[in-house]
This record gives structure tokens, sequence and C-alpha cells, in this order.
């Protein structure tokens, strides 16, 4: 029998005997092969969702990064401001807290919004700064209340809207425009 022969005869379909079926000519039955198919696509899809979970964290990690990083920015200017607003007990309490980047991200977050709730211009002066600074759209909002908001200390006022404009998106060009001749002595 020839080579070709050979292989065509065991790549076959057989009867298989006691059990029935047919079987192929690997030996395995068509149930058998149908199972195979099926655990492949199976093991293709959770290999599939891995993929798409691993994404997920990297992007997810590298967003903690840069939030991590804005707040050690945002942890400098504000540790300075306070130095001038509180004592040096609660600055210490505070800031320790703060800047440490060992410490739990919930207490730090904790920390700073004890910060934001000290009734301060200075301190809302400079938080509209590093909102500006950090470029960050989904600021725009809460800028956009603060710039229009006239109960605002002039100053606040004024940083908000700076920092609308170091953000740099052309949706606020009109509200910038408009409070450009706000009759409001800084």
């Amino acid at each position: 029998m020839s080579r070709l022969q050979e292989e065509e005869s065991r790549m076959s379909l057989t009867g298989d005997g006691d059990r029935g079926g047919l079987v192929l000519g690997g030996g395995w039955t068509q149930s058998e092969q149908k199972n195979r198919e099926r655990e492949d696509r199976e093991r293709e899809e959770r290999k599939r969702k891995v993929k798409i979970l691993e994404e997920e964290v990297r992007r997810g990690a590298k967003q903690l990064k840069e939030m991590e990083k804005s707040m050690r920015d945002l942890n400098t200017v504000t540790t300075s401001i306070i130095l001038r607003m509180a004592s040096e007990q609660e600055v210490a309490a505070v800031g320790k807290i703060l800047v440490n980047p060992k410490q739990d991200l919930t207490k730090r977050f904790r920390a700073l919004f004890t910060l934001r709730n000290l009734d301060s211009a200075l301190l809302e002066h400079v938080l509209a700064y590093c909102l500006g600074q950090m470029q960050d759209e989904r600021a725009i909002p809460t800028l956009d209340t603060v710039l229009k908001d006239t109960a605002q200390e002039p100053m606040v006022r004024h940083e908000a809207g700076e920092a609308l404009g170091a953000i740099g998106n052309l949706k606020v060009l009109d509200l910038l425009k408009e409070y450009s001749e706000d009759p409001v002595i800084e």
C-alpha cells in the first residue's frame, strides 16, 4: 500500500465496533470530537476574558498612578497654604496623613476633605489653581459653578476663570468671554 493510501485509510471514518458510533482517524468518536471542540472554544473564551481583565487592571493602575501624582502636587501647595491658616498642631496632624504615600488612600482623601471644609478663600483659590494645573476636564462643572457664584470671594472666582482657561476646552470659551468683563473688583 502506498503512503498516500495509508494516510487516507488512517484518516477515514470507520465503525468503532463495540461503541456503535463512528470513529475518526485519531480514534475519537464524533461526540468526543465535539466535546473537544467545545472545550477548545471555552478555553479560547476564557483567554479572551482574561486579556480583557488584564487590560482593565492596567488602565486602573495607570489612573491610580496619575491620581497619586496629582495628589502629591496638590499636597505640596496645600500644605504651604495651611501653614498660614491653622495652628501648628492641626497642620502637623493633617499634613502627616496627606503627604504620606504609604498612608491608606481613604485616609488621605479624608484629610483632603477636612481641608476642603475649612472656610478659607485662600484655600479655595489654591484648589481652583490646582484644578487648572491638572487640566482635567472633569473639573469644568465645578469651576463653572464657582465662576458664576457671585457670593464667592472675587479672588476665588478669578482663579476659577484662570483654571478654566488653563484646561483649554473650547466649550467654556463663551463663559470666559462673558465673565472677562465682570464688574466685581478684585
